[in-house]
């Protein structure tokens, strides 16, 4: 045990090691598979909550198998954390400006896809070790080659090692991926990309490798009654651009089930249901929209117990410890805990203020007893009772 507080302040993305309470009036809602937009101002859980759903840290994190109660990838998705400041979006803004969306849409579209997409055939590859899938690498190779044969074009931009795994298709996804950053980067022509970039519609190439890839986890995975799917979590997506956030959008509405977006801002942005399809919105139907910092005070109550408890828990090295607010700060009475005040205060006026209250009591008996360390006003319903 040290003496160091377990409520020190400090960014979730700063810990070394992260420490997790999950809602449950919210959480179930994630684990759905279903698009997601979460709404809220800064230290409202964005981060831990989107974190939570990463297979990475489900692996890694004793904290969240806690709270998970080890139960890793019963929900059966792949969780794949962005946070989206850490990509070139700035960059890809400033070269597409002045580009006609159908120009400059698939091309932010397609490095989307790719960003994730690589992303997931790192998680397939770790989470084969891991024994979640069983397949053998013939297997594993016949993926691949359907994959590929469904995907000619992706030979004209890089040369694919074969057999081709899992580990070889992230490397040539990335690489694909940064020669596009590089396009970026320099502001060179569009007209001089190769097909492949500009082929898709936006989502399209993602829809179709999630599919293929969903289809390998269910085959190779125990069998569930639900089938598996991959959650895109963009952390901070207030980054992106009105273009870019319109390509989101659209790739949102566009998603099939295989793969599901949960995506994070810090304040509301200027449209979140516009897409570049004509006619065609972000409706309830198509994502939740959790505005985090709309919650009642009784599930504020419950989060904030919650994150002490875990945080009291880790510093103490005891599972068995809870946080009650009302054990330890009593019942929210503002009158008894401003009484307690003043009666303790060595100020003038303080003192003032609670003769004066004796005397009020004094002048109208049963409204108020003010006792210096009793302060009861209205006992059915805090307030004082009009004569």
């Amino acid at each position: 045990m040290t003496t160091d507080s377990p409520f020190s302040l400090d960014r979730f993305e700063r810990e070394r090691v992260h420490l997790y309470y999950l809602p449950k009036h919210l959480f179930p809602i994630l684990e759905r598979n279903r698009p997601v937009y979460l709404i809220g101002s800064r230290g409202t859980g964005k981060t831990t909550l989107l974190q939570s759903l990463s297979w990475r840290e489900r692996l890694d994190n004793v904290s969240l198998k806690r709270a998970l109660k080890n139960n890793l990838f019963g929900g059966r998705y792949i969780g794949l954390y962005l946070q989206m400041p850490a990509f070139h979006m700035a960059s890809f803004d400033e070269w597409l400006k002045n580009k006609e969306e159908s120009v400059g849409a698939p091309i932010t579209g397609i490095y989307f896809d790719l960003i994730w997409v690589e992303m997931a055939a790192d998680a397939l590859a770790r989470l084969a070790v891991e024994g979640i899938f069983r397949a053998s690498p013939p297997e594993e190779h016949q993926l691949l080659d359907a994959i590929l044969e469904s995907q000619p074009e992706m030979a004209e931009v890089e040369e694919i090692e074969t057999p081709c795994t899992l580990r070889g298709f992230q490397r040539a996804i990335q690489k694909i991926r940064r020669r596009l950053e590089r396009f970026a980067q320099f502001k060179e022509e569009p007209k001089n990309l190769q097909r492949f970039y500009t082929q898709w519609q936006v989502g399209e190439f993602g829809n179709t490798i999630s599919g293929q890839l969903a289809d390998f986890c269910d085959k190779y995975s125990e069998s569930g009654r639900r089938p598996w799917h991959f959650k895109i979590c963009m952390d901070e997506a207030e980054c992106l651009s009105i273009a870019q956030q319109r390509v989101l959008n659209t790739a949102v509405r566009l998603s099939k089930g295989a793969a599901a977006y949960v995506v994070s801002y810090v304040r509301e942005v200027d449209d979140l249901s516009s897409t570049l399809v004509p006619g065609l919105t972000l409706q309830r139907a198509d994502r939740d929209l959790i505005y985090l910092d709309n919650v009642t005070d009784r599930e504020f109550k419950k989060l904030a117990e919650g994150v002490a408890t875990v945080r009291v828990q880790s510093k103490l090295d005891s599972g068995s410890i809870s946080f009650n607010t009302t054990q330890i700060l009593g019942k929210l009475d503002i009158n008894f805990l401003l009484s307690k005040i003043l009666s303790e205060s060595e100020n003038p006026a303080a003192k003032q203020l609670i003769n004066d209250a004796n005397e009020f009591a004094l002048r109208f008996p049963g409204l108020w007893i003010a006792r210096g360390d009793r302060n009861e006003v209205g006992v059915e319903s805090g307030w004082p009772k009009v004569p």
